[in-house]
């Protein structure tokens, strides 16, 4: 059994993923462009035995405690998911038990490659239409899984009038109303109109006071399309030659994920982005998608947001994270140093995760 540490650059990366079912998070480009985000280093750790493989993309960032690394291990690392659901993959053979068996060999391989590389821990956020197999329980074998809510799912081979009638009927009468007084909606997979949308969507993070982690920097976007190129799509509902709603699409191995949008709150048509989610959700269809993922709640809480999205389906998924600890004496010297600048006990492995990346008390900063 083999683990191999890749760069994006590795041409085996892309390799891997025509092997196995995947999703835009795991592409090599979105990697990258998220460690660049973080201030880490884009990485893919596979491992590999005969025709099995386990493929983990993560950024590797280093250890910090509060400002400070932790004194005598100042090369450490820790992992973490890129932003989104870019769970691991698994491909092996279809026979009972085979995945099962190859991921109970292969965890603890990767667990001490990482643990020799002073890779302390990773976060690591699962992907609710991409399972793995015995998930839960090889998983919580070498760490915890937690799981933080519902996720919302569009079935796209459904006949178009059940997905219509699976809309909430509130829903169904707005869309008409939008259509009858004009608003146009378009669709297109280059960057025209990217300005307007990003103005549209930092306003909108203003107006739910969304916190700082949601402001992603002006050339981030320009980026993500660069990264994606033809993954990506920009929808806009227009009136008149007026942006009111526009989102941003990613089209992958068949499944449609809803990444950002926003509406103008000037806008007197705030029900707007409901007639562009149904304009995607028929597009979608009509390209041989299979799933149109619209994702949870801020926090995967079931809030306002949760609500608005289940008006589109009553399908359902479960948002999970899996918490690994590769170096525990590390682990354990930086989350005392992080007790002894908070002056509290740290969090375990089923809250914030890893704890010493917890925060710090405003008032012992």
């Amino acid at each position: 059994m083999q683990v191999s540490i890749l760069t994006p650059d590795s041409p085996r990366w892309l390799d891997l993923l025509t092997q196995s079912p995947h999703d835009f998070y795991h592409l090599p480009g979105y990697v990258q462009l998220e460690a660049d985000r973080m201030g880490g280093e884009a990485r893919a750790i596979v491992v590999e035995d005969a025709e099995c493989f386990l493929f983990l993309p993560l950024v590797l960032r280093k250890l910090r405690v509060g400002e400070e690394a932790l004194p005598g291990a100042e090369a450490a690392q820790d992992g973490i998911s890129p932003y989104g659901y870019p769970t691991p993959l698994v491909r092996a053979p279809s026979s009972a038990g085979a995945a099962e068996e190859f991921l109970q060999a292969a965890l603890p391989k990767l667990q001490a490659e990482m643990e020799a590389r002073t890779v302390v821990s990773a976060f690591i956020r699962l992907h609710p239409l991409l399972p793995l197999p015995c998930a839960i329980k090889v998983l919580n074998s070498h760490g915890t899984v937690v799981e933080h809510g519902e996720t919302v799912w569009i079935d796209l081979s459904l006949a178009e009038p059940e997905l219509w009638r699976q809309t909430r009927a509130t829903y169904r009468n707005n869309i008409n109303k939008l259509k009858k007084l004009g608003l146009q909606t378009r669709l297109h997979q280059d960057p025209d109109g990217l300005d307007q949308f990003v103005e549209i969507y930092y306003r909108t993070m203003d107006t739910v006071a969304a916190s700082g982690w949601y402001y992603f920097g002006r050339d981030y976007f320009r980026s993500l399309f660069r990264a994606l190129d033809s993954r990506i799509s920009l929808c806009v509902v227009e009136e008149g030659s007026s942006i009111v709603s526009a989102g941003l699409f990613t089209e992958c191995c068949g499944i449609i994920q809803y990444h950002l949008s926003g509406t103008d709150p000037q806008s007197p048509h705030q029900d707007s982005t409901k007639l562009m989610l149904d304009f995607v959700k028929s597009w979608a269809k009509a390209r041989g998608n299979q799933k149109f993922h619209l994702g949870g709640g801020v926090g995967s809480q079931a809030d306002s947001l949760f609500f608005f999205k289940s008006g589109f389906s009553k399908l359902r998924a479960r948002f999970s994270s899996w918490r690994i600890i590769f170096h525990s004496e590390l682990y354990q010297r930086a989350t005392a140093r992080w007790q002894e600048l908070a002056q509290q006990p740290p969090q375990d492995a089923r809250g914030f995760f890893p704890a010493y990346r917890q925060p710090l008390p405003e008032l012992h900063r």
